[in-house]
């Protein structure tokens, strides 16, 4: 008889400890299998079942919900939309996964770079559709200006600089000089315009949210004070003005978007004068008072604390203490908001947001009509601003 190889008996003996083994270890996998298959099943259900938000706080946008799948254009995508919105714990979720990114020394979550002094700053994306949408834009704001010009009407174009422009001493040195595409684009179409950046960042002080993408009240300030030659008026010296600071835990756009929930608040300080609550905000079609004063602060309630500037954003409106002054008709965007109080101890303003208007409306022919002579355009060069969307392009509604 012969003699079995030692190593064929281990073998033998170790493949029959698995056999004795696999029942039980087959009997652990399927029970794993079916807890994390009821796991994953209750997690699903659980969207469709659970009460649904409409609308986030703090990421200040809507939510895609369950009611909303029967109007959407593409139910597949609306269902998507609906479980990345709507999934159990989903907040706690993104803010973990921002500090996970920052753990691994990237710095930077969902396009919001962590600069010094905890200011976070978008990076700019000049997708495709954005540069297309910007030359468009730049083409028909310079475009307005050449046919306006013609009708004798004078046409000041303004634009805010970009949030990392304006934060650029807060960025950390792995990021370098952001090409501003935005501004190849104006110059290149044409758009003579005043650029705001400088008279802002050569100022001291908090001239600019840390966790939001607009200037504050006080580079509000100092851009009024920069428009005041080509807007024929004499800028009142910042102590006309009294600092009453309305809120210490604002929360911007940026913050929301950032994921990193942890950054610290910003503060909302007013530069209030004598005669400031006269003003009424009122719609320019129907004469509905929107707001008396130019301040809504009810807005201090709600995360959206920037919309305490003139209520927030409307289509048409008109600004008035009933004082006889120039008038000044304005296409804006939502910076003009903190600006608005300044330039209402000058003029008389006729505020007009494309954003929230019909493509019907000519800003031209209301300008004539209406016998207007002086008009400011004013917008942000931030890639994800109104110069990005296609609003500017209805400038050139109606125009001859």
């Amino acid at each position: 008889m012969s003699k079995k190889n030692p190593a064929d008996v281990a073998a033998d003996e170790y493949f029959e400890l698995q056999m004795s083994r696999a029942r039980r270890s087959r009997v652990t996998d399927i029970t794993l299998i079916v807890l994390l298959s009821v796991l994953m099943l209750a997690v699903a259900l659980s969207v469709w079942f659970l009460p649904q938000s409409d609308f986030s706080e703090r990421e200040n946008r809507h939510l895609q919900t369950l009611r909303g799948i029967a109007d959407a254009d593409d139910p597949t995508r609306a269902i998507a939309d609906m479980y990345a919105d709507q999934f159990p714990f989903r907040t706690s979720l993104v803010e973990v996964k921002a500090y996970i990114e920052l753990a691994g020394l990237k710095m930077e979550n969902n396009g919001v770079i962590l600069g010094r002094d905890c200011a976070l700053i978008a990076k700019p994306d000049y997708s495709p559709e954005r540069l297309d949408n910007i030359e468009q834009n730049a083409e028909a704001v310079a475009r307005f200006d050449e046919v306006m010009t013609e009708k004798g009407i004078k046409v000041t174009v303004a634009t805010a600089p970009r949030q990392i422009d304006a934060l650029e001493k807060y960025l950390p040195a792995m990021f370098g000089e952001s090409k501003n595409l935005a501004d190849e684009l104006l110059d290149g179409a044409g758009v003579e315009r005043i650029a705001l950046g400088e008279a802002i960042s050569s100022q001291k002080g908090y001239t600019w949210f840390l966790t939001d993408h607009h200037w504050t009240p006080l580079g509000a300030y100092y851009a009024y004070a920069a428009l005041g030659e080509e807007l024929g008026y004499e800028p009142l010296p910042l102590s006309e003005f009294r600092a009453e600071t309305v809120s210490r835990e604002f929360y911007g756009t940026i913050w929301s978007k950032s994921g990193l929930y942890g950054a610290p608040p910003d503060e909302i300080t007013l530069y209030r004068y004598d005669g400031d609550t006269d003003f009424t905000v009122t719609d320019a079609n129907s004469g509905e008072v929107y707001l008396e004063g130019l301040y809504d602060e009810s807005k201090l309630e709600i995360k959206d604390k920037y919309s305490l500037f003139l209520g927030g954003d409307y289509g048409h409106v008109r600004i008035s203490d009933g004082s006889e002054k120039p008038r000044l008709l304005v296409v804006k965007d939502s910076y003009f908001d903190a600006l608005a109080p300044f330039l209402a101890r000058h003029f008389e303003l006729d505020v007009i947001d494309l954003r929230y208007t019909s493509a019907r409306d000519s800003v031209a022919e209301y300008a004539a009509e209406q016998g207007i002579d002086n008009i400011l355009i004013l917008f942000g060069e931030d890639s994800d601003s109104l110069l990005a969307a296609t609003t500017l392009t209805k400038l050139k509604f109606k125009l001859k």
